[in-house]
């Protein structure tokens, strides 16, 4: 996950502030599913 978010930020830092790249937003979701799954981990405990 977190290689994921730093290539994001370089993705984004490297295309205009209003675009987004199929890429990034490809890496975004992904991210937002590690994240639902981590969530729904640490419900359980």
């Amino acid at each position: 996950m977190i290689e994921l978010s730093e290539e994001l930020k370089r993705e984004l830092e490297k295309n205009d502030k209003h675009v987004l790249s199929v890429a990034a937003l490809k890496k975004s979701e992904e991210i937002e599913k590690i994240a639902k799954r981590i969530r729904g981990r640490l419900r359980r405990f």
